[in-house]
Order: structure tokens, then C-alpha cells, then sequence
């Protein structure tokens, strides 16, 4: 978040700590209502997302330091939206998580958000306004760790906790490709420099480099 300075951190306390980068004063709290798993700047939306450990999706917005939107799965135990939503009616639609949401991406060129979790689902929405929903990708079965958008090859790449990554044509939401590992990955990313390959992070004995065109692990580090 350099263009507004600011430096978000979740905290245990069921919060959102909003730091000064300039000075590193605190500037403000934003509430959470669950553990805040993960959170995600959306510079294309100005909006911040935070995923829970309830499943939910919480939005806000800094410069109303206010929640805009909250989209979680409601279950006939919890209370009204008003005491676990922030007071934001939940979005109503098929597919919700049901488990922590690990992680989020964003396709500025698609307009969509992702966002991943526990569940082993990948779910697409519309990306600012209402976000609305757009479609599931499947392909795990153990839980999401991390997805990333790779623009050069307009792929979405995921790694989970089984022993192989995955990657879908984010025009067809298609599955493409199937990384086989050894081992768990624990992280992805897209290769840098304008190299045609990615490289997914396995456990701490192993680094590999794989060839988009090929799919296959150019070679290992450790």
C-alpha cells in the first residue's frame, strides 16, 4: 500500500492494526470479528479484503476505515449479521466458503478477485461493487495455500497441501496443466525477468523451476 503509506497488520485480537508507513504511528483499528487469517490490497479496487478463520470474507474501506461488505457462509447457530457481520448483510449466493480462506489474487484484466481456503475451493467474483459471483475452479481436494495470477500466459496458478500444483486458463476457467511434485508445495510463483517458467516452493529440502510449455521441472535447488 505505498501510494496511501499505510501498512496493514492482522492481529490476534480480532482486529486490523492500520500503521503510518511515514512514521509507523497507529492510525486506526478495523474490526475483524474472527481470527483474520490473511489479508490482501486490492489497488485496482482501493478495497481490502481480509479472509477469516470462519470462512468469511470481510471488505473495507480505508478511507471510511468502515467494512463495506462481508460475505460468509450463514449457519443457523451464528447470531444476526448485525453482531458477526460488522452490521453488513452477508451475500447470498451457491458457493461460500466453509472452511479458513488461506489466500486471495486478483485478474485486473478479467475484473475478478480470487479467493482459496481450507475447503479446496477456488472462487471467482466480480472484483469491487457488489462482487459478485462468478464461478468455482476445481481441482484440490485438501485445501489451497496460495494462487497466483500469471498475466503473460493469462494463467491461474494454485498450490496445495496434496504433492502437485495446478494451473487454469483464466479465459475459459479450463484446467491447463497438473504440476506433479514430490512433496508438498508450500508456495507458487510466477517466474520474473520474463522467463517462461514458474517455480513452486516444496518443502524446505526442495526448489524447482517449471517449464510452461513442457511442464516439466527444468531443474532443483537444495
Amino acid at each position: 500500500m505505498l501510494q496511501r503509506h499505510m501498512i496493514c497488520v492482522a492481529l490476534s485480537d480480532l482486529s486490523i492494526a492500520v500503521y503510518s508507513s511515514e512514521d509507523m504511528s497507529l492510525a486506526f483499528r478495523l474490526p475483524v470479528f474472527t481470527y483474520p487469517q490473511t489479508i490482501f490490497w486490492s489497488e485496482e479496487a482501493g478495497l481490502l479484503y481480509c479472509g477469516g478463520a470462519d470462512g468469511g470474507i470481510r471488505v473495507y474501506n480505508l478511507d471510511t476505515r468502515s467494512i463495506v461488505q462481508t460475505i460468509y457462509k450463514v449457519r443457523h447457530s451464528e447470531h444476526t449479521p448485525l453482531q458477526q457481520g460488522g452490521g453488513v448483510l452477508p451475500v447470498c449466493c451457491d458457493w461460500q466458503h466453509e472452511d479458513v480462506v488461506t489466500c486471495f489474487a486478483v485478474i485486473p484484466r478479467h475484473n475478478l478477485l480470487v479467493s482459496a481456503g481450507l475447503d479446496s475451493k477456488i472462487l471467482l467474483w466480480d472484483l469491487g461493487g457488489q462482487h459478485k459471483f462468478r464461478g468455482r475452479l476445481r481441482g484440490f481436494n485438501r485445501g489451497v495455500r496460495v494462487v497466483v495470477y500469471a498475466s503473460d500466459h493469462e494463467l491461474l496458478l494454485a498450490a496445495g497441501f496434496e504433492y502437485h500444483g495446478m494451473a487454469w486458463d483464466v479465459n475459459t476457467n479450463g484446467l491447463l496443466m497438473k504440476y506433479v511434485c514430490t512433496c508438498r508445495a508450500g508456495w507458487l510463483a510466477r517466474g520474473l525477468g520474463g522467463l517462461t517458467c514458474y517455480c513452486a516452493g516444496l518443502a524446505v529440502t526442495d526448489l524447482r523451476w517449471w517449464e510452461y510449455n513442457s511442464c516439466l521441472a527444468t531443474h532443483s535447488l537444495l
